[in-house]
């Protein structure tokens, strides 16, 4: 939570240099300020990859892309767009519903990015007067992605999320896409999510997640995209991420049984005791068998049964465990039973 708090602060404090940052180099007495503007984006980590456009990279398929002016708005759509042949690529080949809507929503947000383009001044001098006044100190604006396998089953997510927000006037666009696909008992699942939003405070979220792996030829494959803009103030901001190749096996099921493992009886009688079981690892959709001494007892997640003065000597639970992947774990327990007394209750003297 820490990180993303300094990521939102960060570019808050940056609205008013980005909105300005295409006149830092318009004439020598500037020099000086573009050079200080510059390297304060590269002490955060920003690199100047193409005229009005910044990266960030933040993990082995996951890059922030921040653009000012018209040429960071043109360069945002080109990405927009290569996540749509991106899309359409992955349509082709696992259709779904969910995608086909996916795929229209971002071709309508293409299509406002590229009206907002047209409409966009070619100077912001405006803007960044505007700006520097105390009532638009809060515009603050987000945007984060990540691309993911499970560590503790087999599987993959993704999560979005955007954000705009001010406080004078200023509307932006903010989206939100994720999409998770794996294979799972010789059934590839796709989930796609996508949220979009305009106004002056606003906010998409997007999430995605499919239990599986990958067999041949189909690997598992997740990603994430979100996008903040404001063609007012001649900003953009996008995050993506991709997992294309990691969806583990997760290792075997860890399996205990909590419970009693030692009865003591000086009557002759009988009590109820509760052994439940302890599982991770695995799916997360367990199926159970309960043994008592190689008698199957019960399937649930815990068994319930009476233990008896005349169990003296003891019994052994086993628990056999799997889940729907066929990931299998097992574990047992010693009852250690003792009966000590010689009378007997009425009710169950043999």
């Amino acid at each position: 939570m820490s990180t993303k708090r300094s990521v939102v602060v960060g570019l808050c404090l940056l609205v008013t240099m980005l909105a300005g940052a295409s006149q830092l180099w318009a004439g020598p007495s500037r020099a000086e300020e573009w050079t200080t503007f510059k390297a304060r984006m590269a002490a955060e980590g920003w690199n100047l990859i193409a005229p009005g456009v910044f990266e960030r990279q933040r993990g082995a398929h996951k890059f922030e892309h921040l653009g000012y002016g018209r040429q960071g708005l043109t360069w945002s759509i080109k990405e927009l767009d290569r996540q749509l042949q991106l899309m359409l690529r992955e349509q082709s080949k696992y259709p779904s519903p969910e995608l086909a809507q996916a795929i229209l929503d971002l071709q309508a947000t293409i299509s406002r990015a590229n009206q907002a383009l047209a409409a966009m001044p070619t100077s912001l001098t405006g803007v960044t007067a505007a700006l520097a006044s105390p009532s638009c100190s809060s515009i603050c604006y987000s945007a984060t992605a990540d691309a993911y396998y499970f560590t503790a089953s087999q599987g993959v997510g993704a999560v979005a999320d955007a954000s705009f927000n001010s406080a004078c006037g200023y509307s932006g666009d903010t989206y939100a896409y994720a999409y998770a696909r794996a294979t799972l008992n010789g059934t590839t699942t796709t989930v796609t999510q996508q949220d979009t939003h305009p106004g002056t405070s606003v906010s998409s979220h997007a999430a995605a997640t499919v239990s599986g792996g990958s067999i041949t030829g189909t690997p598992c494959y997740s990603s994430a995209n979100s996008y903040a803009q404001s063609s007012a103030l001649g900003i953009t901001y996008t995050t993506s991420d991709v997992n294309d190749s990691i969806c583990p096996v997760p290792a075997n099921l860890t399996v205990g049984i909590s419970g009693s493992s030692f009865e003591s009886f000086t009557l002759a009688n009988c009590r109820t005791r509760t052994w439940t079981s302890t599982v991770s690892g695995g799916n997360g959709v367990y199926s159970y068998q309960w043994r008592r001494d190689g008698v199957l007892v019960a399937t649930t997640s815990s068994y319930t049964g009476s233990v008896c003065y005349y169990d003296d000597g003891g019994f052994t639970l086993t628990l056999s465990v799997s889940d729907s992947g066929g990931v299998t774990g097992s574990a047992s327990k010693f009852v250690d039973v003792i009966y000590q007394g010689g009378g007997c209750a009425a009710v169950v003297c043999p």
